[in-house]
């Protein structure tokens, strides 16, 4: 089978880390994977773990594109002829669309006996009109949508959701004419590339949180975690691995707190699993999450999760079995669920156990062959 997927760009965000794996793992097992981006690769794509696997399997490709609607003819304009002359050459059985600009440049054209497939890695902003936006965004995401619709519907498209959150908003925002091409997949790892290292030193507890430094991610309310959890003599670190224009924000408040032997900015790394291994508590503050990759990741390496309520997180997290959802952001309820398992070393031995039994659910394998089905038609 020959496999196209279509992304803006490639680094280490999730959907993109999922991308990667994905088509890596379509290639070991026969299919031919082509990857078409529309922007540069991201620098970050350095630190992506099976980098060199990937460029070995899969062709990667960038395309140069152009997309203008008007308002007054209500009509599209794309400058797709790369596009068209990959599709040409590539003759692709599936066309895999990830993220909103990714949608608009694949379902310009609607190629016959293809299988289209829009991946919904978040809950696209685009689609919800009635968002809290300005008037000419509103009218732009209305010709979009409106004309994406009719796209959708010549290409008999079929929705990837990534959790319950997410296939819930696409139904309630799709015609229901499109009800039934909507197919909750939750997100995968390459779960062989985590392990939990022995430690060497117990005199100190390291926290962990991966996510690129935006203020969604919620670093401020983890650097205040371990603020008070200092306060109470705890010997305690937290490493944040992830870049982002929040950095200077962050370390001014870890220099306020006087936190710097206590909360390190390690930036983009290429080793993400060395660093969850020798962690002992994953913590998550994000506000919203479609899924949240990284915390199958950390579950994978043994460790028991802390994590705000942010959305499709919620459904990773079974209460006191692999870890612990802090609803309405509760700080001191936060806290006491990271103090608890500091003291309480067999429970976060038992818990991280458990997690790491239950991302087994989620490994890279099973979940391509199920896409597979997919692909053919049987979901």
């Amino acid at each position: 089978m020959r496999i196209l997927h279509i992304i803006p760009t490639l680094g280490c965000g999730g959907a993109e880390t999922l991308v990667c794996n994905l088509a890596i793992q379509q290639a070991k097992i026969g299919h031919n994977v082509k990857i078409v981006l529309l922007e540069p690769l991201h620098y970050t794509f350095e630190n992506f773990i099976s980098k060199n696997e990937l460029l070995r399997l899969v062709s990667i490709e960038k395309i140069s594109t152009q997309i203008q609607f008007s308002f007054l003819k209500k009509s599209v304009k794309l400058s797709n002829d790369e596009f068209d002359e990959i599709i040409s050459n590539f003759s692709p059985h599936v066309i895999h669309s990830h993220l909103f600009q990714a949608e608009l440049v694949s379902r310009f054209k609607i190629y016959e006996n293809v299988k289209y497939v829009s991946h919904c890695h978040n809950n696209m902003v685009q689609f919800d009109l009635w968002n809290k936006k300005t008037f000419v965004r509103r009218l732009t995401d209305y010709l979009e949508i409106k004309w994406l619709l009719k796209q959708y519907k010549k290409a008999n498209n079929i929705f990837i959701t990534i959790s319950k959150n997410t296939e819930y908003y696409f139904k309630k925002r799709l015609p229901k004419s499109f009800i039934n091409q909507v197919t909750f997949l939750p997100n995968a790892i390459n779960s062989s590339l985590y392990f939990k290292a022995e430690k060497l030193d117990n005199s100190i507890t390291k926290l962990i949180t991966v996510g690129n430094l935006l203020e969604n991610k919620g670093h401020l309310f983890l650097i205040e975690v371990v603020s008070e959890l200092k306060k109470m003599d705890f010997n305690i670190q937290l490493e944040i691995l992830g870049f982002g224009v929040m950095e200077t924000i962050l370390k001014t408040k870890i220099e306020e707190l006087q936190l710097s032997e206590n909360v390190f900015l390690r930036g983009s790394v290429s080793d993400v699993n060395v660093y969850l291994s020798s962690a002992d508590i994953y913590i998550h503050g994000a506000f919203k999450e479609a899924f949240g990759l990284v915390l199958i990741e950390a579950m994978a390496s043994s460790l028991s999760v802390v994590s705000t309520a942010g959305g499709g997180n919620n459904e990773l997290i079974i209460e006191g079995y692999n870890g612990f959802l802090i609803l309405n952001r509760d700080l001191n309820l936060f806290i006491e669920k990271v103090k608890y398992l500091i003291d309480n070393i067999s429970e976060r031995i038992r818990i991280g156990g458990n997690a790491k039994e239950y991302s087994k659910d989620y490994d890279i394998k099973s979940y391509t062959e199920k896409l597979i089905q997919l692909y053919k038609g049987n979901h």
